[in-house]
């Protein structure tokens, strides 16, 4: 089954570098740096901050685990910071 991208690369790309972390349409391993983790953890803001920048920073790599496992599903071509 073919799933539409919900967000487009270019504007995973235009956020990347809006938040000065690494372009995550590149990432081949579900691997997230102290540095970009606590970058996205600022731009998140309250309840990021709530937890420890490891905490965090592991959280993010779950995340990434299943857009980098699962290509099919991975409707946010790993967006960094897409929430609703």
């Amino acid at each position: 089954m073919e799933i539409p991208d919900t967000i487009s690369i270019q504007e995973v790309q235009r956020i990347c570098k809006e938040l000065g972390i690494r372009d995550w349409t590149k990432l081949e391993k579900p691997e997230v740096n102290l540095k970009d983790a606590e970058l996205i953890a600022k731009f998140v803001g309250s309840e990021a901050l709530q937890v420890s920048t490891e905490n965090f920073r592991r959280g993010l790599e779950i995340e990434l685990e299943h857009g980098l496992e699962f290509p099919d599903a991975n409707v946010t071509n790993n967006h960094p910071i897409f929430f609703k």
